[in-house]
């Protein structure tokens, strides 16, 4: 294997389906904590995979295309604002976070990027209440 192929950790988290802990209608109602836990981390989730996809391409097709993860980045970001509460300070203090993974390395495998590897960590911005739950639903992907 080349120094440039893609490994098995470079792959990301596979994004949780978030219909199945949603206690309520989806507008306008309050969902279950769990739900707000799966639509944060979904969240994380793609941001971290537009991240890796700007800077080391889809590597070979086992990431999903720009247009694909900014059309499931703006549901979820929807989803946040509307179905958890505060979800715009929450998505605002993420936003430097979010920033500081934008690079461009096309020439250095995801497993020897320092940001890709950064990005795997949960976020300083991550309020406490979500912190906890993010690391158990990492733990059991």
């Amino acid at each position: 294997m080349s120094q440039l192929e893609p490994h098995d950790e470079d792959q990301p988290s596979q994004l949780v389906l978030t219909g199945v802990t949603n206690t309520g209608p989806v507008r306008g109602a309050v969902r279950s904590f769990a739900a707000e836990v799966v639509l944060i981390r979904n969240w994380v989730e793609i941001i971290r995979q537009c991240a890796m996809v700007t800077a080391h391409g889809t590597l070979g097709g086992k990431l999903p295309g720009c247009e694909e993860l900014l059309e499931l980045l703006e549901a979820t970001e929807t989803a946040i604002l509307t179905g958890v509460h505060e979800g715009a300070d929450l998505l605002d203090r993420m936003a430097a976070w979010e920033a500081s993974l934008l690079h461009v390395a096309p020439h250095v495998p995801p497993t020897h990027c320092l940001i890709c590897q950064r990005a795997k960590s949960i976020p300083d911005a991550m309020p406490t209440e979500y912190a906890w739950a993010m690391r158990v639903i990492a733990e059991a992907s």
